[in-house]
């Protein structure tokens, strides 16, 4: 038996070279896949725990004011028109209507959207 050839063997190990490259891709493909999903699960929970933070902090403040607040809502739905959105916290009393979008980043977009989507009598922002 005669010993490869060193064009032979130089295949060989680019053969395994490539094998492992391709390998390595997928295993690094994987893993941005699940990291993009934890980015997500990450960034619904934030939302998540700021609006909880944000509610009875708006009631709170309302109630320090004597203002009654009877009804709180969160992340209330609504499908009008053919348009469906989802609103954060909602506070309620006989007379007014509180909208609260909670935003960890706010964008010009986010708040441009916000005053094309409400049209209430009284308007205010708080970034």
């Amino acid at each position: 038996m005669s010993q490869p050839s060193y064009a032979e063997e130089s295949a060989e190990i680019w053969s395994l070279f490539k094998e492992t490259d391709a390998r390595l891709d997928r295993r690094f493909q994987e893993t941005d896949d699940k990291l993009r999903r934890l980015e997500g699960m990450v960034g619904i929970q934030w939302g998540r725990m700021l609006e909880a933070l944000v509610r009875p902090a708006a009631l709170k403040l309302f109630q320090d004011r004597s203002i009654d607040v009877h009804y709180t809502y969160q992340r209330l739905k609504s499908s009008a028109n053919g348009r469906n959105m989802e609103v954060d916290v909602v506070l309620e009393n006989d007379d007014e209507v509180v909208v609260i979008e909670v935003k960890s980043l706010v964008r010009i977009q986010d708040v441009d959207d916000n005053d094309r989507q409400f049209q209430p009598r009284d308007f205010g922002l708080v970034a």
